[in-house]
């Protein structure tokens, strides 16, 4: 009996020593495997296996690959969230890149993969037939002049009731974020659904809550991106991104269902409006449109164009906001061409945006300076490539770091110092914008709604200036001007200040 228990105990600890020295060779393998390099591929520092570049992950991850471009230059590739991946500086690379080259794909992300429904949307779906179909759908009616129009309604309307509850805080320290949101996000509720809100709407404040939900949900998930295995493992991160997903597009479906019970055939007043009456007239001509516009991309793209509305958006007027309390002289001279250009008591039209020509370089300067999506959407190889002398395999991912070539002394001058001026001629006129300037992306995937977007940012900048000017809170310091970059978006810290009703520009 006992010979048998010692057979036994010694054939069980065999076959685990077998098992464990397995593990350990695969383990070697892999390990192996995540330093592999391609011959000719860009270079960078030497990574540990499986992980990233651990010295990016302590501080800021855009001043860490600002100071490896110093080192390797237009060029190189770094270790992150386990993945070797490629990034590029030089302009000139980047619009190859974006313009002549097959990068147009998009690597796996858990939160985005969950977002669009399995990439059914434009922004996270891969470069196919499909994504250009959709693609050239809503381009042809964000150029609709009538939802455009009642863009700007709305816009007008929100920024009204806006300035009317800035006006009640009489003076006092507040936080301006949450009053640019309300005006953004009545725009882009009127753009995509075709309804317009009051700011104190329910409704309103649920689409902006569920959008903010989603939003702080966008690169927490680190784990999954290294090891994708875990999202099958239901722990507490991946069920609260689930139902922040799942929440904001239910809530999606439940405009679509509104509107398409009251829609009325034919009139085409928001990209639903248009994105109804399209699928009706494929069904009526016999065009099967099934393969790349279902239900499902329909609330895919609404929930692209709201978050791509939103997002950007209200960042980008949050740091106008903030520099121009920064630099009161140039506040200053822009509220005299409002004033000299369209007058203290008119709203302003998109028709008046180009007559602005200081403003508009304002705009332009806080977009360069802090560029909010510094580093653009990732792209990833389609096919064996090459750029800049290296070679670059399929399925490779591709950051452009817009950032640094924003903040590059090699095609900006002085680019740490915010000169409005640098988009003027010496007579005051707008200059063309250079090719270095790109926070809308370029080429086959730069943002559909970019024209959508300036008007946004110059309405509501321009409207908040012409009737406030803006000083920091008393007792405390002016708003930072240091961005938060940390999660590869330009981040404002948040901020309060202090707003005084411009004289004698009343205008209700």
């Amino acid at each position: 009996m006992v010979s048998v228990i010692l057979e036994t105990v010694y054939a069980f600890l065999i076959s685990q020593t077998d098992v464990i020295m397995t593990v350990i060779l695969l383990l070697v393998l892999a390990a192996l495997w995540s330093m592999y390099v391609p011959n000719k591929f860009p270079p960078g520092p030497v990574a540990w296996p499986f992980v990233a570049n651990s010295s990016g992950l302590k501080g800021d991850l855009s001043e860490f690959l600002i100071a490896l471009s110093e080192r390797y230059g237009g060029i190189f590739s770094v270790k992150i969230k386990g993945r070797k991946t490629v990034i590029i500086n030089d302009i000139d690379m980047i619009r190859e890149a974006l313009v002549k080259k097959e990068f147009g794909g998009r690597p796996w992300r858990f939160f985005n993969d969950v977002l669009s429904e399995g990439g059914k949307d434009i922004t996270d779906c891969s470069y196919s037939p499909e994504y250009v179909a959709r693609r050239k759908l809503l381009i042809r009616l964000l150029r609709n002049a009538t939802v455009r129009q009642r863009m700007e309604e709305a816009a007008r309307e929100a920024f009204l009731q806006v300035k009317n509850s800035i006006d009640d805080i009489n003076g006092k320290p507040f936080n301006p974020q949450p009053y640019l949101a309300l005006v953004v996000g009545s725009a882009a509720t009127s753009l995509c659904f075709g309804r317009k809100y009051n700011i104190d709407d329910p409704e309103l404040r649920e689409i902006i809550c569920a959008f903010e939900n989603v939003n702080e949900r966008f690169d927490h998930e680190v784990l999954i991106e290294m090891f994708p295995i875990l999202r099958h493992v239901p722990t507490k991160g991946v069920r609260e991104s689930k139902k922040a997903v799942s929440d904001w597009l239910m809530l999606i479906q439940s405009k679509i269902d509104q509107r398409k019970s009251q829609h009325n055939e034919g009139a085409v007043y928001s990209l639903l409006d248009g994105l109804f009456k399209f699928l009706k007239d494929a069904d009526e001509s016999g065009r099967d449109v099934s393969g790349w516009l279902t239900d499902v991309n329909v609330r895919q793209i609404l929930s692209n164009v709201f978050i791509a509305a939103m997002f950007p958006t209200v960042i980008t007027i949050a740091w106008f906001v903030a520099y121009l309390v920064n630099y009161p002289d140039v506040q200053t001279r822009m509220q005299q061409e409002i004033d000299d250009v369209i007058g203290p008591e008119n709203l302003l039209l998109s028709s008046d945006a180009g007559t602005l020509r200081y403003c508009r370089a304002v705009i332009l300067e806080v977009l360069r300076i802090r560029t909010v999506a510094l580093r653009g959407l990732p792209h990833k190889t389609l096919e064996n490539t090459c750029l800049g002398g290296y070679s670059i395999p399929s399925g490779t991912e591709i950051w452009m770091h817009f950032g640094n070539v924003h903040m590059n002394s090699k095609y900006w001058h002085e680019p740490e110092e915010f000169h409005p001026e640098r988009f003027l001629d010496e007579d005051g006129n707008a200059l063309p914008t250079p090719n270095t300037f790109l926070p809308f992306s370029a080429g086959r995937r730069k943002c559909v709604g970019e024209s959508v977007a300036m008007n946004l940012i110059t309405f509501t900048c321009v409207s908040l200036f012409q009737h406030f000017t803006f000083s920091p809170a008393p007792g405390q310091d002016k708003p930072s001007l240091k961005p938060d970059s940390s999660e590869g978006f330009s981040q404002f810290l948040p901020y309060e200040v202090v707003a005084k009703r411009r004289t004698g520009r009343e205008t209700d």
